[in-house]
């Protein structure tokens, strides 16, 4: 996992402050300005056979929980690329079968 930030940077919460939701024992929590986190999974890797992705070609589904503090307005966006073997990751690109969801909360929401 590759961590940039700004500001305070990104720190782990444990157990997360301004989170009412009691099943969530850990979080990123990130800082005033803008902060991002990139990571790979690599299906081969996780077990996933090549046929299985070329011929059944499975739903994936990517989940994240995010929260804004009560002290502050945010911005949250969240991209799931799925990358074929000779592709390279790059954050500039948006390619129409890549998925982006977004949410803002203003500062006294």
């Amino acid at each position: 996992m590759v961590f940039r930030s700004a500001g305070d940077g990104i720190r782990i919460e444990h157990p997360p402050e301004y989170c009412e939701q009691t099943e969530v024992p850990i979080c990123f929590a990130t800082s005033y300005q803008w902060c991002s986190r990139y990571f790979e999974i690599d299906l081969g890797k996780a077990g996933v056979q090549d046929w299985v992705m070329d011929l059944i070609r499975p739903e994936i589904t990517v989940r994240e929980r995010c929260a804004c503090r009560e002290d502050c307005g945010a911005e949250y966006e969240l991209r799931v690329h799925l990358m074929k073997d000779d592709e390279v990751f790059d954050e500039n690109v948006i390619l129409p079968r890549f998925r982006v969801a977004e949410r803002s909360w203003g500062q006294w929401e």
